[in-house]
């Protein structure tokens, strides 16, 4: 009888505990250590991770969305930055261009981006220059 009763005492103690709330499989401190180690990203790059989010594409996987900064510039702006001075060397004076550089923090970039690629008497134009078929330099005058 002792035994039965133990059993019993013992099977509604386990059943009376309320389960975990199960934690998530993404730690993102960790995954911020992986991919610094994986990616060799130096200190100085700040890493925001965003919360998971079910798959719309694979069922049982997630999304997360990993944003990086260096220098108060993200990987986002620094490929605008070469898009926008890209479209600048082809056509300057093309209108749409004009106008979107009107808009707030537009010339800065392009300026900024302008400045990198300007340095060191334009060792690394080439890059933005591959994809054109004509460059317009307003500055010396040449197409």
């Amino acid at each position: 009888m002792k035994i039965a009763a133990t059993f019993l005492l013992a099977t509604w103690a386990l059943t009376a505990q309320t389960p975990a709330t199960p934690k998530s499989a993404l730690d993102k401190a960790t995954l911020e250590a992986y991919l610094r180690y994986a990616e060799l990203w130096v200190p100085q790059v700040t890493v925001k991770i965003d919360d998971p989010k079910p798959s719309a594409t694979l069922d049982g996987f997630y999304d997360v969305d990993v944003h990086l900064t260096y220098s108060g510039a993200t990987k986002d702006e620094k490929k605008g930055g070469e898009l926008l001075f890209r479209a600048y060397r082809g056509l300057p004076k093309n209108s749409a261009l004009i106008k979107f550089l009107s808009e707030q923090g537009m010339k800065v970039l392009l300026q900024k981006t302008e400045n990198h690629y300007l340095q060191d008497q334009q060792k690394e134009m080439h890059k933005i220059d591959q994809d054109l078929l004509f460059v317009i330099d307003e500055k010396n005058n040449t197409v």
